[in-house]
């Protein structure tokens, strides 16, 4: 896949998948939106991947929505939401039905359509400077990005999930792992344990990663 805003490779059953835009602090812009559906696409379609590693370079996860580029058109602002939101939407539902189990892995802040990355993820994992901050309320927009489904989907989690999302609260990684939506909370070599061991099981027993699922 020609990539710009991602790099993507598939490496012992894990699919990795990396926000490569750092110096622009990972936006979700169109391009941005494209990318993440046709690689949601992928994983679901190849057979190799076993699990979904979600990361991101530079200082934040990702600072959300490109304003600059929601500002800088007025007159073809709708037409840029809804382009952009369609593979935005995709990705995040695709993501959530594929088998293969998906781990979002988050440092710094982590804004707007990465909350609902991390708020669909089969696994959230928060480093000790993670912050999250759904943000769609505080700018005046209606919460989007799948965002608005996983209050009502998180079963133990869903009380939490409504005060980040409808109070417009801002999270620290303690209050995410209190909250239980870090659900494992230390990253770091736990991650690659996590994430190793997925894909060891996986090899051995084809359905590994639904029963992962299951258990989620």
């Amino acid at each position: 896949m020609d990539l710009a805003s991602f790099t993507y490779a598939v490496d012992d059953g894990v699919a990795r998948v990396r926000l490569a835009q750092g110096e622009r602090g990972n936006p979700f812009d169109l391009r941005f939106c494209t990318e993440l559906s046709r690689i949601a696409t992928e994983c679901d379609e190849d057979d190799a991947v076993r699990c979904v590693l979600i990361e991101a370079d530079g200082r934040f996860f990702s600072v959300g929505g490109d304003l600059q580029s929601l500002g800088a058109d007025r007159p073809g602002l709708q037409r840029f939401i809804k382009d952009g939101t369609a593979g935005l939407h995709a990705a995040v539902s695709r993501f959530a039905r594929m088998d293969a189990p998906v781990v979002v892995s988050v440092h710094a802040m982590c804004a707007g359509g990465g909350v609902s990355l991390a708020a669909g993820a089969d696994f959230c994992l928060a480093s000790a400077s993670a912050r999250f901050y759904c943000a769609y309320l505080g700018i005046g927009l209606a919460i989007d990005g799948g965002g608005s489904h996983y209050p009502a989907a998180a079963g133990r989690r869903a009380a939490r999930d409504i005060l980040l999302y409808l109070r417009n609260e801002t999270w620290s990684a303690a209050q995410a792992l209190e909250y239980g939506f870090d659900q494992r909370g230390r990253g770091g070599r736990a991650l690659w344990r996590a994430v190793a061991g997925s894909g060891a099981r996986a090899r051995r027993r084809p359905d590994a990663e639904a029963s992962a699922r299951s258990r989620t």
